[in-house]
């Protein structure tokens, strides 16, 4: 009696690890669908500061789609910064080519021009000079100007001077509508109109 109890005893413990792989992985089962999935853990992206391109003694032109040259940089010195999608310039020399026939020339120490080249922040002894199709030339010095192509708009950020001919106007801050012929003036502003 005693040998068929062990015959019996002797295959349950054979089959019992078979059996208990079969409770744990139906439990293993259970687990993963009751489990809620794990959140995505941010992922952190450096900002990276230090420059990916270095230019020297440089030439950029932009053209539209119709490859119309619509502006051209020099620059004796560049880096772009991706962290900021500008590029850094000293000794800038922009030109741009705008509607109707009007060009626009600045030159400054130092620029900061966005990855498009539509904004062009032009700092240390900036100059833009805009001639009209028709001629007419404005000439606008201050220590940081603005241009905006895509608008065609200047803002002097600090106090500037605009000469028209013999007219010379001075103000502590400008926005000057290129498109309109448009001069808007806040702060202190002093003209001198000739005849």
């Amino acid at each position: 009696m005693l040998r068929p109890l062990l015959r019996a005893v002797d295959s349950a413990v054979i089959y019992l690890p078979l059996f208990l792989m079969g409770v744990l992985a139906a439990a293993s089962v259970w687990l993963l669908r009751v489990t809620p999935a794990p959140a995505e853990a941010p992922v952190a992206t450096a900002v990276r500061l230090t420059p990916d391109d270095y230019l020297l003694n440089f030439v950029s032109r932009q053209f539209d789609a119709t490859g119309r040259l619509t502006a051209e940089v020099f620059g004796a010195e560049g880096k772009h910064i991706p962290a900021t999608g500008h590029m850094d310039l000293k000794a800038v020399k922009i030109r741009h080519w705008g509607s109707k026939g009007a060009t626009t020339d600045s030159v400054a120490e130092r620029a900061k021009v966005n990855d498009a080249q539509t904004v062009y922040d032009l700092m240390g002894q900036a100059e833009v000079v805009h001639r009209l199709g028709t001629g007419e030339t404005t000439v606008i010095t201050s220590e940081h100007l603005q241009f905006d192509t895509r608008v065609d708009v200047l803002k002097a950020l600090e106090p500037a001077v605009v000469r028209r001919g013999k007219d010379v106007i001075t103000g502590d801050r400008l926005v000057y509508d290129q498109r309109a012929g448009r001069a808007q003036w806040s702060g202190q502003v002093r003209a001198t109109l000739q005849p």
